[in-house]
């Protein structure tokens, strides 16, 4: 994210689904239907990577 990148915000710094969703110009619905998707994948992806028996 180039805004990260060049400072403009600190690692600690809470950003709202809002505020991402304006610095990434995309609706807030569909940011948290994209993030929540995201999330499952990441998920499903972490399980598999188990050898579960």
């Amino acid at each position: 994210m180039a805004a990260y990148e060049n400072g403009y915000y600190s690692p600690s710094q809470e950003v709202t689904i809002q505020e991402l969703a304006n610095e990434l110009d995309m609706s807030e619905e569909s940011l948290s239907e994209y993030l929540h998707r995201g999330t499952e994948q990441l998920i499903s992806q972490y399980l598999k990577s188990f050898p579960f028996s």
